[in-house]
C-alpha cells in the first residue's frame, strides 16, 4: 500500500513554519536547465536572496531539538536539501554554501558514491561524489548527510518504486529487503565517515505504510518527503517522518520560486 500524501498542514501564522528546498542537480550547461537542474549562477542567486532576507539555514539536529523542546524554532529559518548525490553539489553547491554561510542536507545514493569512488570518472554532467569528496565535507559545519538507499533509488513502473512494498510481497519480506538496503549503506558510510546518518530520504518520495517504523528501527530519527508543503514543527507526533519540500525547478527566477513558498 502506498501513502499519497498527508494532508495539507494549516498555515494561519507564517512564523510557525518553514520551508525546506529540494535541490537535485546543477549545470553550467544552460540547455540541462530543468525542473532537475539549475545553473550554477541560479543557486548563487538562491543564497543570495536568502541571505538578503535575512534567513538562516537549520539542520536535521535542530529539527529533533525543537522536538525535543530544547530549541523553538527561529525566524526566518531555511532548510537546504540536495538529493541523489551528484559530483556538481561538490563542485558548486559546497563552496557557496560556505561563501554565504548556509548549510545543506545532502543525500546521496550509496550504491553510485561507492561505483564513482572505485573509477576515475569525474565529468560533472552525470558523475557522483566519492567517499573521499564526502569526507572533506563532512569535516566542514556546512553538510549534512542522508540516506537515499544503497540501490533502491528506482521508479520505473516495473517492480518496487524506491522503496515502497511490492505487489504480493509480505511485510517479513519488504522488512528484510528495506533493512539490507539500509544496513549496506550505513556499513559503508560507517567504514568510510566514521558513523551513520540520522535521516532518511525517500527515493521519489516513494514510501509505504510500513516504512517509517521501518526505518524508525533503524535508527533514523528523520525523513525526507517530495510533498510540497511548509512544515509545521510539533504538529504530528510523527512530523519529523514527514517533512515536506518544495521543489526548486530551474524553470523558475529565484525571485518567483520564493515568493510562491512564503518566502519572502
Amino acid at each position: 500500500m502506498v501513502i499519497t500524501g498527508p494532508e495539507v498542514l494549516a498555515q494561519n501564522d507564517i512564523n510557525q513554519s518553514f520551508a525546506i528546498i529540494m535541490y537535485h542537480h546543477i549545470s553550467e550547461d544552460k540547455s540541462m536547465v530543468g525542473d532537475y537542474v539549475i545553473t550554477p549562477e541560479m543557486f548563487e542567486n538562491d543564497l543570495k536572496y536568502l541571505k538578503q532576507k535575512g534567513y538562516k539555514s537549520i539542520t536535521v539536529r535542530n529539527l529533533y531539538a525543537i522536538n525535543n523542546n530544547e530549541r523553538t524554532l527561529a525566524p526566518k529559518s531555511i532548510m537546504i536539501t540536495f538529493d541523489d548525490g551528484q559530483e556538481s553539489f561538490y563542485k558548486y553547491a559546497y563552496p557557496l554554501l560556505k561563501k554565504y554561510g548556509f548549510s545543506a542536507v545532502f543525500s546521496v545514493i550509496g550504491k553510485y558514491t561507492e561505483m564513482y569512488s572505485n573509477i576515475n570518472d569525474h565529468n560533472i554532467k552525470y558523475s557522483h561524489v566519492t567517499w573521499a569528496q564526502m569526507n572533506e565535507m563532512a569535516k566542514s559545519t556546512v553538510v549534512e548527510f542522508g540516506n537515499h538507499s544503497y540501490d533502491m533509488h528506482t521508479n520505473t513502473g516495473v517492480g518496487r518504486s524506491g522503496v515502497t512494498q511490492k505487489a504480493g510481497e509480505s511485510d517479513e519480506q519488504y522488512r528484510l529487503a528495506l533493512e539490507t538496503d539500509i544496513k549496506t549503506y550505513n556499513n559503508l558510510f560507517e567504514k568510510n565517515l566514521g558513523y551513520t546518518p540520522s535521516v532518511f530520504t525517500y527515493p521519489y518520495g516513494r514510501f509505504s505504510s510500513k516504512t517509517e517504523q521501518i526505518i524508525k528501527n533503524n535508527g533514523f530519527y528523520a525523513a525526507f518527503t517530495c510533498y510540497e508543503k511548509r512544515v509545521v514543527p510539533n504538529s504530528s507526533d510523527d512530523w519529523l517522518y514527514k517533512l515536506g519540500r518544495f521543489n526548486r525547478s530551474g524553470k523558475k527566477t529565484t525571485d518567483s520560486f520564493f515568493k510562491g513558498i512564503s518566502v519572502v
